[in-house]
């Protein structure tokens, strides 16, 4: 799962910063298998949020989280644009 995200141009370098403690922290949640945020050269206020959880719970529990709600509000107010992106499951064999 994912997210790609437009940031107001002035605001691009906040939303970075902002992003990369959210990165950071939820790196350490439990389930966390994977979260990278990565930015755009051009336009460089355009994000994108790739997340890979060990299963719903584990994500639900990170979306519940102290630090995704403190920090997700403050990048909120900076969105000039949101999409979410899905990716499919893959089974392990």
């Amino acid at each position: 799962a994912g997210g790609a995200i437009d940031a107001a141009p002035a605001q691009k370098e906040g939303t970075a910063a902002l992003l990369r403690q959210l990165a950071d922290a939820s790196r350490k949640d439990a389930g966390a298998m994977r979260f990278e945020v990565l930015q755009r050269t051009a336009p460089s206020n355009q994000f994108m949020i790739l997340e890979i959880w060990k299963d719903q719970q584990t994500l639900d529990a990170h979306n519940a989280a102290a630090h995704t709600k403190q920090r997700a509000k403050p990048v909120s107010t900076v969105f000039t644009a949101t999409r979410n992106l899905t990716l499919p499951s893959w089974a392990e064999s």
